[in-house]
């Protein structure tokens, strides 16, 4: 073991390096898989239950709300919401949501390790639900989802 005074790292034999241990030892990688795999099995995201959008925000809200900051979960909100405010005016289609994938790739790249933990997971379940916008209905779903998740961080005691 090297002496680093921190257990997940080991040395290396070959040069001495530290290392992080190999496997999944993150609980967060999985977080959001099932509910992503859920919404990929939609036909429309209309179709997304009260109850599974509020499950999924209390599900993230418990898990994120000491690591990712609630600035960050707003911005990517800030984006979705855009997006209505255009459709609802007429100026783009719905399906334009789906250029908020690009949004949240660059927010997972400037996240630190800890937070990309916990936003990649987050990135792939609105990733899935963008591409399940095919209307107005699926829009307003997806901002109510964005919302939820929100509401859910903070009310778990999410940080600024």
């Amino acid at each position: 073991m090297a002496a680093y005074g921190n257990r997940n790292f080991r040395e290396d034999r070959r040069g001495g390096h530290a290392q992080r241990p190999q496997g999944n030892g993150n609980a967060s990688a999985d977080l959001l898989g099932p509910e992503t795999q859920h919404i990929k099995g939609l036909n429309k995201l209309a179709d997304l239950s009260a109850e599974r959008i509020i499950s999924i925000g209390e599900k993230f809200g418990e898990k994120a709300n000491q690591i990712l900051a609630t600035r960050k979960l707003r911005k990517i909100h800030g984006q979705i919401v855009l997006h209505v405010t255009r459709a609802r005016s007429g100026k783009s289609s719905p399906a334009e949501v789906q250029l908020i994938k690009y949004h949240l790739a660059y927010a997972v790249g400037r996240c630190g390790n800890r937070e990309k933990d916990l936003f990649r997971p987050l990135a792939g379940l609105l990733g899935a639900a963008s591409e399940k916008v095919k209307d107005r209905d699926d829009l307003e779903r997806l901002r109510q989802l964005s919302e939820s998740l929100i509401a859910f961080h903070r009310y778990h005691g999410g940080r600024d």
